[in-house]
């Protein structure tokens, strides 16, 4: 991990925009301010275009829908990760970012819920014999 996160450090291009990729490897590599930022970028950085959602041209046209489809990723991935039969839940959310979610897990797996203040509450798997490989990663210091 700490050879991964110095590449990214070290990455020549930074971008959190249109399809860059820095809030998914961000969410990854659970730097968890660094993909809070990206996040926000994303669905605030629109332009001055007549509909609000159509972001501005960041490395395509307009209206630019691969700043939503990113942020979108990094948020998925920011709440979930899975590795394997593995689902971690929260490995890079923000303990001030409240949610509910419903996501969709390999193996036919949904996992419903609600996140607040760094805690998982009303917490749904289905199907529920996949429970035991749902982990909640605790909060980093990053």
């Amino acid at each position: 991990m700490k050879l991964a996160r110095d590449t990214f450090a070290a990455r020549l291009f930074p971008w959190d925009v249109c399809w860059g990729q820095d809030g998914p490897q961000a969410a990854v590599l659970e730097l968890t301010k660094v993909a809070q930022r990206a996040a926000e970028h994303e669905f605030t950085d629109y332009g001055d275009q007549r509909f609000v959602w159509f972001w501005k041209a960041g490395g395509d046209w307009i209206p630019d829908l691969d700043n939503g489809g990113t942020g979108m990723i990094t948020l998925q991935m920011m709440l979930m990760q899975t590795d394997g039969r593995r689902i971690q839940l929260l490995p890079a959310w923000p303990h001030e970012w409240t949610a509910d979610f419903k996501l969709h897990a390999p193996y036919k797996t949904v996992v419903e819920g609600h996140v607040e203040n760094g805690k998982v509450s009303r917490l749904h798997i289905t199907p529920a014999s996949r429970a035991a490989d749902v982990v909640i990663v605790p909060e980093a210091a990053n």
